[in-house]
């Protein structure tokens, strides 16, 4: 099945692969041509200390990095006459290109045209990519240094550039800099962490977004399309020295969708085991933990109080963006003692002032404005209704002076996670049954269940006393 076939085939060839030292680095440069002769050169420039980690002698990397941006521009064959780990040959072609070709509507059923190796390494460094931000640091505080297994914990970090700098938010627009010196200068403030904290740190920049950009050979794919497979690709160039790496993923197992059209990482939890080469493993962190989950860990890990990075526009936290906004309320929504531990993180003094009543006062209506965003809000929702319903407005007991509980008037009444419509069903109370009351959120009465949880009942459906 890896014959190359002759004729009208539409191909990328993998050309060549080169690998140059300049000055303090390392370059690996795959020189790529298509069946219709355009020719690009994908590079990645690595600290030349790392040098002993690059892998040169195959296209592991490049094949992964090109996979599904060719599969979706109806390519036919990935040529290579560099060889291919044979483990990683078998998982693309009889299970991942297959699986992709299923659920992915207009994608070529490619096919890998190279020799295979044998080959493997045994590397030293069990890694992982530190951006500082909430996902970095709940990884680094599950495989840290406290991890029972330590041929599973963390020995390494890296800082790639494969596409995340874009610099842009749609609520506050593009920031002052430009995409290459979000990276530097990001890069350069997790050095520093780093060595605070003593894990060596593997820096690769590269053109990957470039590449996948360029309209002459792919179709023009955003980061969130094709981010698992850019920087799982990077980290299969170190293989030499990176026997596992752990990839945090934003959801779990109940939110797989296999889709071109949304953010792959609703089914990377599927597809990065099966990109282990036979040399680099790779696996997801942050076991079952949602987002709330993650925040909650890291907001008593203190690496990451003077550290922590979300911001999508500017180096450092602008304190508006999207994921500004999300970080700052979730944090919040633990507590004060929790959010004035990333003073040197974020302006809290201006948080508090200008953005905590508005944002918290409008988060059930901005979650209907946002698919994205809704998941995040419905958590720091919960959070903060069940520990701090002051930032709630109106929920709190003290609206209703007297009030007690919450009789309910009809059988078979929803008692729900939110107080919304869409929000997920608890179970049905019965008439007469009655709950401690615990304040009131618009057209809901908000009650303590049984189990000491906190809940939502249609108002319209109770009686307070």
């Amino acid at each position: 099945g890896r014959n190359t076939r002759v004729g009208d085939t539409k191909y990328l060839s993998i050309e060549s692969i080169s690998k140059e030292n300049t000055g303090g680095k390392v370059t690996l440069t795959a020189s790529l041509c298509s069946s219709a002769g355009i020719r690009a050169d994908l590079w990645y420039s690595f600290d030349r200390d790392f040098d002993d980690a690059v892998c040169d002698d195959r296209c592991d990397a490049v094949v992964t990095t090109l996979l599904l941006a060719a599969m979706k521009f109806g390519y036919e064959e990935l040529r290579c006459h560099y060889p291919i780990s044979r483990k990683l040959y078998y998982n693309l072609t009889y299970h991942v290109i297959p699986q992709l070709y299923h659920g992915g509507n207009a994608l070529s059923r490619i096919r890998i045209a190279a020799p295979l190796t044998d080959t493997v390494f045994h590397g030293d460094m069990v890694a992982t990519g530190m951006s500082r931000g909430v996902d970095s640091f709940a990884t680094m505080y599950e495989y840290g240094p406290d991890f029972e297994l330590l041929d599973y914990r963390i020995n390494a970090f890296t800082y790639f550039q494969a596409g995340a700098h874009h610099g842009w938010d749609a609520t506050v627009g593009r920031g002052a800099e430009s995409k290459q010196e979000l990276y530097v200068h990001q890069m350069e403030r997790t050095r520093e962490f780093c060595r605070k904290y003593g894990y060596p740190l593997i820096v690769v920049d590269s053109n990957i977004d470039d590449i996948l950009q360029d309209r002459r050979l792919f179709r023009e794919w955003s980061f969130d399309r094709t981010h698992t497979f850019r920087n799982l690709s990077i980290a299969m160039l170190l293989q030499k020295r990176i026997s596992r790496y752990y990839y945090s993923s934003t959801y779990l197992l109940g939110g797989f969708r296999l889709s071109l059209n949304c953010d792959m990482a609703h089914y990377e939890r599927w597809l990065i085991p099966l990109l282990d080469t036979g040399s680099i493993e790779f696996y997801q962190s942050n076991q079952d933990w949602t987002r709330m989950n993650k925040v909650e860990k890291i907001g008593s890990f203190a690496p990451c109080y003077d550290y922590l990075q979300v911001c999508l526009t500017q180096s450092g936290n602008c304190g508006l963006c999207m994921k500004c906004k999300r970080t700052l309320m979730e944090l919040d929504a633990l507590g004060d003692e929790v959010l004035d531990r990333f003073g040197n993180s974020f302006d809290i003094q201006h948080y508090r002032r200008e953005s905590r009543a508005k944002w918290f006062g409008s988060i059930m209506t901005d979650k209907e404005k946002s698919n994205d965003e809704a998941t995040y809000l419905d958590e720091a929702f919960v959070c903060a209704a069940a520990h701090h319903p002051e930032l709630l407005r109106g929920l709190s007991p003290e609206k209703r002076s007297g009030v007690r509980t919450a009789r309910l008037l009809y059988d078979g009444i929803n008692v729900r996670l939110l107080p919304s419509t869409r929000s997920t069903v608890l179970f049905a109370a019965k008439k007469d049954d009655t709950f401690a009351y615990f304040g009131e959120y618009p057209n809901w009465v908000c009650i303590r269940t049984e189990d000491g949880k906190t809940a939502f009942v249609f108002k319209k459906y109770v009686s307070l006393q």
